[in-house]
């Protein structure tokens, strides 16, 4: 079983890290039968933490609005509480000393093809500062492959200061450093090298080496003075003005602030985010950027959680963190300690744990800074229990996404009318804080025969309601109100439009529209010059090339041009 642990660790990494629900749901589901099936269990001592843990985890899913989505999160928490409790207990000397070459080879294995992919890629050669055609086996970006070479290269750097470590055997890291160079050099990942540097220091520091340490840095300070453009080039100072972390996180914080205790319920951040946006200015648009990560772990956890949630994670962790301050350990153990800070340094500038692998390759490190232990007693019935339950949430993991795809194809794409409103009825009440699933409720209200527009107008306001800085909706809300000669509310309606997304040509008609409607020709008349300046302006933009990975259609229908309406609202406002 022990060696079982460090397969499912390395081959879930080399899986994608198991991001797909479909992998997750068959991985976890086998890894909680072989703990079913094992001859001994973790000691409950062990397990405490981790268990108040996830089982606030559980309590905040059900205090919040859509429960089902925290499936996955809830699985995958409780799956590597139970791997890390059964690793501290089952690992001794040897499979601690395999975790730490199978760490170097993986992360070298991750490097390649990290490399691979982006030197392959046709678009490389003319644009070298592409980090995202180097996500490699970790998919969609870069920042996966770095958060496992942050671990692996801190955890190389205290082997080879480690007086006792083996030094026959360190040539067999040259591979790996060489490649972790040139993956860092070309992502140029700012947070993974400072995390990196911080966990080499501490082992450096640790194995009395605190003088080389800083002859080093003043070596690194020597060459970025005589090295200024290479050095500015790193700091990625050429991308400074579509960097978005600092707002994402203020957009945690306020989440934090408004939910304090319980939290927005885990899988749901998004919710709390949309409430939060700010202009992130993509190419046509003001508000088409979301995240479902705060892209840092501890503000993620505390958003999701409250804070309470992440007090006991802190807890669990610092629970499992057992380091003598003056004395030197094991080199496997020191190992261990470099790759667990480097890592934890990471985290606080973005989201790993997402990826049900790499959560397990962030709690391995305490598994092997944990002592020795005797053999745990026989399974019992409660361990029984709780791998039946652990399999049920692996099992179903997969749910949230596949019930979304399911009402897609059955609801929102099906011809009847009424077969649509049905199935986007169903959705919205599975998942009733998601927008988009409130903006098809409204529009299979608007196609069902005969319409209600009515109800689909209720939809759209909760809709607003859910996502106030979505310009469609307030659009959508004025298209309805103006079969009913609503001048004032479209005109309102289309002046927020307007002011979140200046580009949003169909809330320019619509207020044009309007103005005419209420004697205000000269205005009118402007907004129609507008409208027809924007128009030239966009028809360069290709909406399509960019990102196809994250292409979402919302820059097609903000800059969406109606020639016929455009010309028939001209005609009146010069009649």
């Amino acid at each position: 079983m022990a060696l079982v642990l460090l397969l499912v660790l390395f081959l879930g990494i080399l899986a994608g890290g198991l991001r797909s629900p479909a992998d997750w749901a068959l991985a976890g589901s086998l890894f909680w039968l072989a703990a079913l099936a094992s001859p001994q269990r973790p000691s409950w001592q062990t397990m405490r933490p981790w268990l108040l843990f996830v089982s606030w985890l559980a309590v905040c899913a059900l205090a919040s609005d859509q429960s089902l989505k925290s499936l996955p999160v809830l699985s995958r928490w409780a799956a590597a509480a139970v791997w890390l409790g059964l690793a501290a207990t089952l690992w001794q000397e040897r499979e601690k000393q395999y975790w730490f070459w199978g760490l170097a080879l993986i992360a070298a294995i991750l490097a390649a093809a990290s490399l691979y992919g982006g030197m392959t890629n046709p678009s490389w050669g003319n644009r070298s500062d592409r980090p995202e055609l180097m996500s490699g086996l970790l998919r969609p970006y870069y920042n996966y492959t770095i958060f496992v070479l942050v671990g692996a290269c801190a955890a190389a750097a205290a082997v080879l200061a480690h007086k006792q470590g083996p030094h026959r055997a360190l040539r067999l890291l040259a591979p790996l450093l060489v490649l972790s160079a040139l993956a860092f050099y070309f992502t140029r990942a700012r947070g993974g090298a400072i995390a990196l540097c911080g966990g080499a220091a501490l082992a450096l520091i640790r194995q009395g080496h605190g003088r080389k340490l800083l002859v080093a840095a003043m070596g690194v300070v020597l060459a970025a003075l005589l090295f200024k453009g290479t050095s500015l080039w790193l700091m990625k100072l050429d991308k400074s003005a579509v960097f978005k972390r600092p707002q994402i996180w203020k957009a945690a914080f306020q989440a934090v602030r408004e939910h304090p205790l319980a939290g927005l319920g885990p899988g749901n951040f998004e919710q709390g985010f949309r409430l939060h946006n700010f202009p992130s200015n993509y190419r046509v648009t003001n508000y088409q950027f979301s995240t479902p990560y705060a892209h840092s772990e501890p503000l993620h956890v505390a958003a999701e959680a409250g804070v309470p949630g992440l007090a006991l994670l802190l807890a669990a962790l610092a629970a499992g963190l057992r380091v003598p301050r003056r004395r030197v350990m094991s080199w496997e153990k020191e190992a261990a300690l470099a790759a667990f800070v480097a890592m934890s340094l990471h985290l606080l500038v973005d989201n790993m744990l997402q990826l049900p692998a790499l959560c397990l390759l962030y709690l391995a490190p305490l598994a092997v800074l944990r002592e020795d232990q005797e053999p745990a007693s026989s399974p019992s019935r409660a361990w029984a229990w709780l791998c039946g339950t652990g399999l049920v949430f692996a099992a179903a993991s997969w749910a949230p996404e596949r019930l979304s795809a399911f009402y897609e194809r059955n609801g929102f794409m099906a011809t009847d009318p009424r077969r649509r409103v049905e199935f986007a009825w169903r959705a919205m009440r599975v998942f009733p804080a998601e927008p988009g699933l409130r903006e098809g409720l409204a529009r299979a209200w608007l196609a069902a025969q005969p319409p209600n527009p009515e109800q689909a107008l209720r939809e759209l306001e909760r809709a607003s309601a859910l996502s106030p800085f979505n310009a469609i909706y307030l659009v959508m809300r004025a298209e309805i109100l103006r079969q009913n000669g609503q001048w004032e509310q479209i005109q309102a309606l289309a002046e927020r439009a307007e002011a979140l997304e200046p580009n949003c040509l169909q809330a320019r008609l619509l207020r044009a529209e309007a103005l005419i409607r209420a004697r205000r020709r000269p205005e009118a008349i402007a907004e129609l010059a507008e409208v027809r300046k924007r128009r030239e302006k966009l028809k360069s933009v290709d909406f399509y090339v960019p990102d196809r990975s994250r292409y979402t259609g919302f820059d097609l229908t903000i800059g969406a041009f109606d020639a016929g309406r455009f010309a028939a609202i001209e005609r009146l406002a010069y009649d």
